[in-house]
């Protein structure tokens, strides 16, 4: 997930939240739990980090908002 010229960090965000839904959408259609669902998201989205962005403050901020989408999509309000 980059920011986009044109659209920059709010259109960067519905990218996000697209996936969170659908990456919520098909864990509960084969039956995770929420707690499967939050630590499989977690850590495939940390480990597309690490390997894209360096330590700092545009990797935090990328994260904080990763979590806030799927702390949305998982209580339905996304």
């Amino acid at each position: 997930m980059m920011t986009h010229p044109g659209g920059g960090i709010a259109r960067a965000d519905a990218e996000i939240a697209d996936v969170v839904r659908r990456q919520v959408r098909a864990g509960r259609d084969a039956g995770a739990a929420d707690r499967e669902i939050r630590y499989t998201a977690l850590h495939d989205y940390y480990t597309t980090l690490a390997v894209e962005f360096p330590f700092g403050p545009e990797r935090d901020g990328q994260w904080e908002r990763y979590c806030a989408a799927l702390d949305a999509a998982l209580r339905g309000d996304a």
